[in-house]
C-alpha cells in the first residue's frame, strides 16, 4: 500500500502532495494553471497502477495542461508508455499533455515507439510550461 502525503500550497486549496511506493514517487503540484505530475523512480508493470491512480483523475479535471515529468524516472517500461497514450487520449481536445523526458532511460523508449510523434516532449519542465 502506498503512503500519501499531502503538503498544503495556499495558492491551490486542492493540492494533492506526494504517493509514494517502494519504487515509485509521485507528486503533484499546480503553477499557473497548469498540473505537474512529477514522478521519480521506475515505472514498470507493478508501478504504472499507482502513476496511473494519480494521472486519471487529474486528466479527468481537464486541466488547460497537464505536464507528465518524468526527469526523475529511471526506468520507463512499455506498460508506462501505454499510460502516457491512455492520458493523452482521455485528455480530449481541453487539455494539452505535456512530457518531461530528458535522458536516456525516458526519452529513447518514447522515440523508438513513435510516440514522440503523438504526444509534445520536452528536455524540461521549464520549457514543458511555456505558453503556446
Amino acid at each position: 500500500m502506498a503512503d500519501i502525503h499531502r503538503t498544503e500550497d495556499p495558492s491551490e486549496p486542492d493540492a494533492i502532495g506526494a504517493l509514494s511506493g517502494s519504487r515509485v514517487t509521485i507528486k503533484v503540484e499546480h503553477q499557473n494553471g497548469a498540473v505537474i505530475l512529477q514522478v521519480s523512480g521506475e515505472i514498470d508493470v507493478l508501478t504504472t497502477p499507482q502513476v496511473e491512480d494519480a494521472v486519471m483523475p487529474l486528466v479527468r479535471q481537464q486541466p488547460s495542461m497537464l505536464v507528465v515529468d518524468l526527469s526523475g524516472v529511471s526506468f520507463l517500461a512499455s506498460a508506462g508508455l501505454n499510460l502516457l497514450v491512455a492520458a493523452q487520449q482521455a485528455s480530449g481536445d481541453g487539455t494539452r499533455v505535456r512530457v518531461v523526458a530528458n535522458d536516456p532511460h525516458t526519452f529513447r523508449p518514447i522515440e523508438i515507439t513513435g510516440l514522440s510523434e503523438q504526444i509534445a516532449v520536452f528536455p524540461s519542465l521549464a520549457e514543458a510550461l511555456k505558453t503556446d
